[in-house]
């Protein structure tokens, strides 16, 4: 029980290492391998709010959670929750809760900031329009990320191509300490500019193994309790999303280990209980 103030600090340390320990232990994997391809998505987590007695504490800000439109239950009660996965082992990268409209904000923090890197492995993040920019296009180019972002209808396809090609290479990498691999660089530099080009055409040859995150997504909320929180404030909400998703990792990944198809597997269960 928390008696006095010495003992709230107390608990205050405790409860700030176990966020830290849940957001170190969500990248643990089942898997070994570790394939180069992610996904970047967001689902509408919804809460047990009546949204018609308390829209207007909502509306007001007194809960966290805010109206959010889900293209399967229209405006419901919930947290927009985006995550960054690798699509060939389910292994989460990343997963925050973010407002709306913050697709800029949502590209740089999750995609940019985890996967980004000068001289590492070359990275493919596929993710639909609702991610489209044309920042979000070209500032990945530097950081050897391949960004394969459906282009919305009123992009002209042709001049998005010819601002990828004159994209410059960073500046860095001609810095004394990179001479040695300056030229691999380059040669990369090319290749993922020559890749995003193709992408930008063959988005839906991408669909299939995009579609891997929303069965991860279904996963978390037929079997793990993702589909209703009892949780109306994000900082807290967002412990309780990571624990469910780190769950639903290991559920995709015993399943991939093992054989089993993860659709069929959740529909059987979905079936019992109805």
């Amino acid at each position: 029980m928390l008696k006095n103030f010495a003992n709230y600090e107390d608990f205050k340390k405790k409860l700030h290492k176990l966020k830290v320990r849940i957001n170190n232990i969500i990248k643990r994997n089942v898997a070994e391998k570790m394939d180069e391809i992610y996904g970047l998505d967001t689902t509408v987590v919804t809460v047990d709010l009546n949204r018609l007695r308390q829209g207007k504490k909502i509306k007001n800000g007194i809960f966290d959670a805010e109206f959010c439109f889900d293209s399967v239950r229209g405006v419901e009660v919930g947290y927009i929750v985006c995550t960054l996965i690798n699509l060939t082992n389910f292994s989460v990268v990343d997963v925050r809760i973010y407002p709306k409209n913050k697709a800029k904000e949502i590209w740089d923090e999750m995609v940019i900031s985890n996967l980004g890197t000068e001289n590492g492995k070359i990275k493919v993040v596929i993710a639909d329009a609702s991610f489209f920019a044309y920042d979000n296009i070209l500032l990945p180019l530097n950081y050897r990320i391949i960004p394969v972002i459906k282009v919305k209808k009123n992009i002209d396809g042709e001049e998005l191509k010819k601002m990828v090609e004159r994209t410059l290479p960073n500046v860095r990498w001609f810095d004394s300490r990179y001479n040695k691999i300056l030229s691999c660089l380059l040669e990369d530099f090319s290749y993922v500019i020559k890749k995003t080009i193709e992408g930008i055409d063959r988005y839906e040859e991408f669909a299939e193994i995009r579609s891997r995150i929303e069965l991860f997504f279904k996963v978390a909320k037929a079997m793990f309790g993702l589909k209703d929180l009892h949780v109306y404030y994000r900082k807290y909400a967002i412990t309780e999303i990571r624990m469910i998703f780190y769950a639903t990792q290991l559920f995709c990944q015993f399943c991939l280990k093992n054989g089993i198809n993860i659709e069929s597997f959740v529909e059987r269960v979905r079936r019992r209980r109805v």
